[in-house]
């Protein structure tokens, strides 16, 4: 059954769900909820809507780190950056035409996650991408056992942690739109030298990062007592590659790092044979972290693909994408912050996802091809439809400001995978429609 997406059926469903939050204090809970009806209400401005999401960003950023660690240096200076990156928002939205908000986006992000666990028993039970899947003996033991009934108390803040600074990098990689406006208009003074941004990473920099990278890359492995931990090579490179693009997931899990004094707690480890006997709270504490990190740098990383929804990188990534019910844009007509207009659906199955997004009284996303290509474009390469896992994957885009309404339609299962517009359109190979090779618009009526 498809679920329509509205911003006060997240929040009462977020609401429902807070006095089951052990991390949340129940004297603390009317104050959430007072800030998330400001979010949701439709008669509150923009600007006091992120008054309220910084308060929740804040407030839920603190109580999950108290959930895993006592040791919260380091969160004062996240939260100073957090100050300074919404600063920074209004910047980018002036100078990039198509800049969309990311303060109120990761606190929807939060409760989208909240809302399909509860409505979508797919997401109901999250496996755990930290441990590495190996016999069934390993996985049985006492001390995998504790260990795992640990880290379940931990998903919920988990959770929270992930959507709320899965973005935070984004300022970096879109510094180089600004960067192109800002370069037309000093080549109007020849006089001048106009040096674009450029970043690099210093030698000083390579050990963080390569802490960051083994992390990123790491899977606990239960032998009958303690763990090990061990390395995919494959993925590491994989991040490696994500971070020379500066891809605002993996940099973004770069700033938690080297912001958050509690990694520098963690023991070490430089591969297989390291063995750590017999604590379980070190072991979800290390489960913890792989997973926080892996599932923000994961979400950007196009050489990173799924073949089953319930696992923290997935569920990040279709909350993500589904965000569009609530999104303020660039209006292309008052060049101001505009809510976007658009009805969200979503539909869920164990081996199937459905999403639909209807755009209706708003001049925000007026080219729906362009909206639509660049979902098929995040999601086409990101889902592997497997027999026995993923079976199906579909997007659907609807116009309904204009007469007749279009609609373009992506499938994929195993056997086939193409886009359809309609009305009385044929359908069009992915990669070529991707490529910009033919503009399905024009695709001639099927006679």
């Amino acid at each position: 059954m498809s679920i329509e997406l509205q911003a006060n059926a997240l929040v009462e469903c977020f609401t429902k769900e807070l006095p089951k939050m052990q991390f949340i204090p129940a004297s603390d809970r009317e104050g959430v909820k007072e800030h998330l009806v400001v979010m949701a209400s439709p008669n509150k401005t923009r600007y006091e809507k992120v008054d309220s999401a910084v308060w929740l960003w804040k407030y839920f950023v603190d109580k999950s780190l108290r959930s895993v660690t006592t040791n919260l240096r380091g969160y004062d200076d996240l939260s100073n950056y957090f100050d300074q990156y919404v600063q920074y928002e209004y910047l980018l939205f002036a100078l990039d035409n198509n800049y969309r908000d990311h303060v109120l986006h990761p606190v929807w992000v939060m409760l989208l996650g909240f809302f399909l666990r509860r409505n979508f028993p797919t997401f109901n039970s999250i496996r755990n991408t930290a441990m590495m899947e190996i016999t069934d003996l390993a996985q049985d033991t006492t001390f995998a056992k504790e260990t795992q009934n640990i880290f379940k108390g931990l998903e919920e803040p988990l959770w929270c942690l992930i959507a709320l600074t899965h973005d935070l990098g984004y300022p970096i990689q879109k510094t180089r739109s600004a960067n192109r406006v800002m370069s037309r208009m000093i080549d109007n003074f020849g006089f001048l030298k106009n040096a674009d941004f450029e970043y690099g990473l210093n030698i000083i920099h390579q050990t963080a990062l390569d802490r960051l990278l083994d992390i990123l890359s790491s899977r606990i492995i239960f032998p009958k007592i303690g763990y090990i931990i061990a390395r995919h090579q494959g993925g590491r490179f994989d991040f490696a590659k994500s971070i020379e693009k500066l891809d605002h997931g993996v940099i973004s899990a770069y700033l938690l790092e080297t912001h958050l004094d509690c990694i520098c707690e963690l023991p070490e480890f430089s591969g297989v044979s390291d063995l750590f006997l017999g604590n379980t709270k070190q072991a979800a504490q290390w489960m913890f972290f792989i997973i926080l990190f892996n599932t923000i740098a994961a979400h950007t990383n196009k050489n990173i693909y799924w073949r089953v929804f319930n696992t923290m990188p997935t569920l990040l990534f279709i909350c993500d994408e589904l965000d569009e019910f609530s999104r303020y844009s660039r209006s292309s007509k008052t060049k101001e912050w505009n809510e976007v207009r658009c009805r969200t659906e979503v539909e869920c199955q164990d081996d199937s996802f459905q999403m639909t997004f209807i755009f209706y009284e708003s001049d925000i996303a007026a080219d729906i091809q362009s909206f639509f290509k660049g979902k098929v474009d995040k999601i086409w390469k990101r889902f592997e439809t497997d027999d026995n896992k993923i079976t199906e994957i579909a997007i659907t885009c609807r116009d309904v400001r204009i007469v007749p309404n279009v609609e373009y339609f992506y499938h994929k299962t195993k056997a086939k995978e193409t886009i359809t517009r309609t009305p009385g359109c044929s359908s069009e190979d992915v990669r070529v429609f991707l490529a910009g090779q033919k503009d399905l618009s024009q695709t001639p009526k099927v006679t």
